[in-house]
């Protein structure tokens, strides 16, 4: 079995385990201190030498080894390292202007990726979502009008955003506040939920802190 200073490879892992979560826990229970910035620094070090580790295979094993293999049916692999060894210039002031280019690409393209998916996500698919009968639901008879009209209440709070007056300010106003409540309740819950999966994530931490000290079996 193998052993680190006498002690049991996994067990020892797990001892270090515990370690860092304690000095980075630190940082939120105390202060900040040395035991933080040491952990932080040595997890920011190794998370970044792993990335230059794996960037490095996957340039030479999807990027030199089939374009050496077969340069003519992948030659473009050969314009996309040309490209991102662009960035290096930004190391030479005289060459500072190329790195701008595989930036420039590399944003262009994936704004435009996530504004096609949002407009598909956001729009079209909620749109779809909506068109359904009034009367009907997964629970009762009364679910879709329900949707619809949390959907319609939550509208009107972006887009009836002129004041208005008389009897028709009078029902939109009272329509946006209804939009407001539904929209804070949505908020509410998700911010709930998501304070609930931390509590969830620290009590599992907690437990592996508690099992490596032999208190919890």
């Amino acid at each position: 079995m193998a052993t680190i200073f006498g002690i049991d490879y996994t067990l020892f892992g797990l001892y270090v385990t515990c370690v860092f979560q304690a000095m980075i826990l630190s940082f939120f229970l105390v202060k900040d201190n040395k035991a933080f910035r040491l952990a932080e620094t040595i997890v920011i070090s190794l998370s970044v030498s792993n990335l230059f580790v794996l960037a490095t295979r996957s340039i030479y094993y999807n990027g030199l080894i089939p374009l050496i293999s077969n340069p003519g049916t992948n030659w473009h692999i050969l314009g996309a390292m040309v490209v991102g060894s662009m960035v290096f210039g930004a190391f030479w002031r005289a060459h500072r202007w190329t790195f701008r280019w595989p930036i420039a690409i590399t944003a262009g393209v994936g704004l435009a990726v996530a504004i096609r998916a949002g407009i598909d996500s956001n729009i079209i698919n909620q749109i779809k979502a909506l068109s359904i009968p009034l009367v009907g639901g997964r629970w009762s008879p009364v679910d879709n009008i329900v949707t619809i009209v949390f959907a319609l209440g939550i509208v009107t709070i972006f887009i009836m955003t002129k004041e208005r007056t008389g009897t028709v300010g009078t029902i939109l106003a009272r329509v946006q506040d209804f939009g407001r409540i539904l929209l804070m309740v949505v908020i509410g819950s998700g911010f709930a939920n998501q304070v609930m999966s931390r509590f969830v994530s620290y009590g599992g931490r907690l437990g592996y802190f508690l099992k490596a000290l032999g208190i919890l079996p």
